[in-house]
């Protein structure tokens, strides 16, 4: 059974994630793993650059719950195939995944695909 700071962590995640997550769909390059669902975007923006956050015109993020986009790590780890993913509408390569925070928060750096 998990504990409380387990619950707390997930639920507070999940509350995030329903006020303020991008949808997101993966589909692994070996057609193997599909996923739909809800992921914490963050993208380069003016604001951020005017506001002096933390700006770097390249990095492209987002942040999900181990057990969701199952695989995607270990794919992107071996470096076999480029993994892509969809986040509101635009197309990413993933570059790589890295745990964050707690350990059960995955934060994956991508690349804008422009066609």
């Amino acid at each position: 059974m998990p504990s409380y700071f387990d619950r707390l962590q997930k639920q507070t995640f999940d509350a995030a994630k329903s006020k303020f997550g991008f949808g997101a769909s993966y589909t692994s390059a070996d057609g193997l793993v599909t996923w739909e669902g809800s992921v914490l975007f963050e993208n380069p923006t003016t604001p951020f650059k005017l506001a002096g956050m933390g700006y770097d015109p390249n990095l492209y993020t987002m942040e999900y719950r181990v057990g969701d986009l199952d695989g995607l790590r270990q794919r992107v780890d071996a470096r076999q195939t480029q993994e892509r993913i969809t986040v509101d509408g635009n197309d990413y390569h993933v570059s790589n995944v890295d745990t964050v925070h707690d350990g059960e928060t995955l934060r994956a750096n991508l690349i804008p695909i422009v066609e």
